[in-house]
């Protein structure tokens, strides 16, 4: 049942109606629903005109009127979701942009692009850029479309598998291609079974297998899996990390890093709960040097 929805300010924390003051008056047109509250703002989730909609609601700069202001989305076919709001004290509501590139099959591939609007280059000058995957087990990141995240999904596992890396690779591609970045400005990462799409787009990976895998992978013990599984699977990651730092040819640092408390994902730790920031800050930290990107 749809109810007149009228946004209210309870500034007694009576939870009674004497005590509200209207903030925003309903509106026949717009459909809310959900609200993500903020310490100085929130934003309201919902839909108008048939669109899923975006309103950043707060203060002006006097504190004293309350103003809502609609996401602007150039486009005119666009996804839109929301995450959970981890920084409750931010003054910042971030949203992506979705870019496609295309795969040598020629489907495309969406991809969910996250920058600072006063940090971002002019269009053609190339920057720094950290480029995440998983492509496994029909997760998808960001902005998708599940039709196309199941076909691509049946259609890059068992026999087919190394389509995942294909996809990867050509995403590096056309961001290098647009100059979004260049190859001397990007980085890229990969978790669980990401780690074999970053492992394996650049020929080296090493993993293990259960029956749990077998559905996604193939059976190891049956020897066509396990011949098209041996392509993309010659090294285990030590070996990987001896290799690249014997047969390197330039001065980028190669860092080997083993964490025996964290779990699967290196940040599962019953210990600590703030283990999984604590190694992240060290991943991004690292990667910020080595781009050159850490502020004085």
């Amino acid at each position: 049942m749809s109810v007149p929805l009228h946004i209210v300010l309870d500034k007694q924390k009576a939870a009674h109606n004497s005590h509200w003051t209207s903030v925003f008056a309903y509106d026949p047109t717009v459909k809310v629903a959900s609200v993500i509250s903020f310490e100085s703002f929130f934003v309201l989730s919902g839909r108008q005109d048939g669109l899923t909609q975006r309103w950043i609601c707060g203060k002006d700069t006097n504190n004293s009127t309350w103003h809502k202001t609609r996401l602007p989305i150039p486009e005119a076919i666009y996804s839109l979701g929301t995450a959970k709001n981890a920084e409750y004290a931010t003054t910042k509501y971030r949203y992506t942009e979705r870019v496609e590139a295309t795969a040598s099959d020629g489907t495309t591939i969406p991809m969910s692009v996250i920058y600072r609007k006063d940090k971002k280059k002019a269009e053609g000058q190339p920057q720094a850029l950290h480029l995440y995957g998983y492509g496994s087990y029909e997760a998808s990141f960001g902005a998708s479309f599940l039709i196309l995240s199941r076909r691509k999904y049946e259609a890059a596992k068992y026999l087919t598998k190394m389509t995942t890396f294909t996809d990867f690779i050509a995403c590096a591609e056309h961001l290098v291609a647009t100059k979004v970045t260049s190859p001397s400005h990007m980085t890229c990462e990969g978790v669980s079974a990401g780690g074999l799409l970053i492992g394996a787009s650049g020929l080296v990976y090493g993993g293990t297998m259960s029956c749990y895998h077998w559905a996604e992978w193939g059976n190891p013990n049956e020897l066509k899996y396990f011949t098209y599984m041996l392509q993309y699977s010659p090294f285990h990651l030590c070996v990987q990390v001896a290799k690249l730092r014997d047969l390197k040819t330039d001065n980028n640092q190669v860092l080997f890093k083993i964490d025996l408390d964290g779990g699967h994902c290196a940040h599962l730790n019953v210990n600590d709960r703030y283990h999984f920031l604590k190694e992240k800050t060290v991943n991004l930290s690292f990667l910020l040097d080595q781009l050159k990107c850490l502020e004085k």
